[in-house]
């Protein structure tokens, strides 16, 4: 969100974490804001899970109908950033003695409770660490 007045929006942040988290309760929405945080150019939200749609209109509707801000061009977007997850220490072989697949390594890992809320940007690689070495690395993008 573009143009904050830095001033205003810090110090009633309790406030607007109040209001914005009273709006997505109104609309049977488990999202809830962690944080604001403010800086030159940006209004930064954080939750406490991914924001659909409907609760990145609520946001823009909260903060454009504020007096404190003096621009009204505000447009709510989630972050598009891509990061890495490398996995040491994993069996080259499955329990079959089989090459382990990176489908595998992907049903494992949908599976585990650390990657409730992760998703996969794209395969998993699976490198075996060495020619003779019985051990992989597993690249994960997330």
């Amino acid at each position: 969100m573009d143009a904050p007045d830095k001033h205003n929006i810090v110090n009633n942040a309790n406030n607007h974490i109040g209001q914005i988290n009273g709006l997505f309760r109104s609309y049977k929405s488990n999202l809830s804001i962690d944080c604001i945080r403010v800086t030159s150019s940006r209004i930064m939200v954080t939750t406490n899970n991914v924001a659909s749609t409907s609760n990145l209109s609520l946001v823009e509707k909260y903060f454009k109908s504020l007096d404190d801000i003096e621009s009204k061009d505000i447009s709510p977007r989630l972050p598009q950033s891509k990061s890495f997850l490398k996995i040491l220490g994993v069996p080259f072989f499955d329990s079959n003695q089989n090459p382990i697949k990176s489908t595998e390594v992907k049903n494992i890992l949908t599976k585990t409770h650390l990657f409730n809320n992760i998703t996969l940007s794209s395969r998993p690689c699976v490198i075996r660490a060495s020619k003779n070495s019985d051990m992989v690395v597993i690249w994960v993008d997330i």
